[in-house]
């Protein structure tokens, strides 16, 4: 999944459209709201996040192994 897609989804440019991540989306608004949180979701490019680009390529490696 394209993370910018997703930036633009937790940020309400974009609709959702699969169920199961309407769900995920639900939850994670509603711990938000709940807790009182501050978060703003951003989107970076993999090139100024080497260490998350680093992590999730090692977890699919990992996986398809």
């Amino acid at each position: 999944m394209d993370s910018q897609l997703v930036e633009r989804q937790m940020n309400g440019i974009y609709k959702i459209k699969s169920e199961k991540l309407k769900v995920i989306f639900n939850q994670i608004k509603f711990l938000i709201l709940n807790y009182s949180l501050l978060i703003d979701f951003v989107w970076n490019y993999r090139t100024d996040n080497e260490l998350a680009d680093e992590l999730v390529n090692e977890i699919l490696n990992s996986i398809a192994k």
